[in-house]
């Protein structure tokens, strides 16, 4: 692993987000860590299911937000602000034809090129 503070790289991880959740649970993340892996051999989909990437082909990575002032009532902003952020940063890469699929799908001639996976570990009571 090669590691600076906060943008981490992985050679192979099970999981870049169960990686991160892991160092949430331990103490050892902070708000802006990242976890990028060269190899994801058991990536994570919504509802189970799991997502597959073809070593130093794709990019799996996890980052650590701590959106202190977010009311839990308004999670699905963060999500908004992910999926339009990643839209961006790939069409500035792919061009037009790239789309959403709200929420949480990327599409480049109408062909799923990515997914975002969000999750959440609350803290409080609200």
């Amino acid at each position: 692993m090669t590691d600076n503070g906060f943008f981490n790289i992985l050679d192979t991880v099970d999981s870049t987000n169960n990686y991160a959740m892991g160092r949430i649970h331990d103490g050892t993340a902070r708000h802006g860590m990242l976890w990028y892996a060269n190899d994801q051999t058991a990536g994570k989909g919504q509802r189970g299911k799991t997502w597959t990437m073809e070593k130093g082909k794709n990019i799996a990575m996890s980052l650590v937000l701590e959106p202190r002032k977010l009311a839990f009532i308004n999670q699905f902003h963060l999500s908004a602000v992910v999926a339009i952020t990643c839209f961006e940063f790939f069409s500035a890469y792919a061009g037009e034809e790239t789309k959403i699929k709200w929420p949480n799908d990327l599409l480049w001639r109408d062909r799923k090129a990515g997914g975002i996976l969000i999750e959440n570990n609350f803290k409080g009571t609200t």
